[in-house]
């Protein structure tokens, strides 16, 4: 029961901290939108000058450079959020203590079963081969853990524990799909503007 709530307890907290890491990415992307937002009324006016068509593909390009801007800035901070995070979580069930608990959970479970192989790193040996067991021993490279019974393998990794749990702990938000669908919004009705101008163009020569 102790190594399950110790587990629970270690990957609620990579969730706080990945939860962290992504309301900051978040308030970050928010903050580069509200500044292409505040700098509206301003390119609305150049537009006038420009010319109106003209302007308005003024207007959009600057909201996707915006976009773009705070689209990569968001993807650096997600970046070095999962790196940060596959770090802790490789802290977490890289543990010794939490290795012990696989190590003494594997070792109770099958303690009177025949051909069975329990494979530890060597620091792990001598205390888990002093419980008297009838199961043999055998070093594990890395901290890795493995159970051997009947030929079939039970593993314990920690890089492999990390890769399992990270998906469930690190899910990247829509956010990063938002802002990529206001571009791609933008891209359009730059290319419907084009279409229209094209249209105007045409009917000018047909009616000179």
């Amino acid at each position: 029961m102790s190594e399950k709530v110790l587990i629970k307890y270690q990957a609620l907290s990579a969730d706080r901290y990945h939860k962290t890491m992504t309301q900051q990415a978040q308030k970050k992307a928010s903050e580069y939108y509200q500044q292409a937002k505040q700098q509206q009324e301003t390119i609305y006016q150049s537009a006038y000058q420009q010319g109106y068509y003209d302007g308005i593909k003024q207007l959009l390009t600057d909201f996707i450079h915006v976009l773009e801007t705070s689209e990569i800035q968001y993807q650096e901070n997600t970046s070095q959020s999962k790196e940060q995070l596959m770090k802790i979580l490789n802290d977490i069930f890289g543990n010794n203590e939490l290795q012990e608990v696989v190590a003494v959970y594997f070792e109770k479970q099958y303690a009177k079963v025949t051909n069975t192989t329990l494979h530890l790193p060597a620091k792990m040996q001598t205390r888990i081969a002093q419980s008297g067991s009838d199961m043999k021993f055998s070093t594990a490279a890395d901290n890795t853990i493995a159970l051997e019974v009947d030929n079939k393998i039970t593993y314990f990794s920690p890089i492999t524990a990390s890769k399992n749990i990270f998906p469930h702990v690190f899910s990247v938000p829509t956010q990063c799909q938002i802002l990529k669908m206001h571009k791609k919004t933008y891209q359009n009705l730059i290319t419907t503007i084009n279409s229209i101008q094209e249209e105007h163009k045409d009917a000018g020569q047909f009616t000179s």
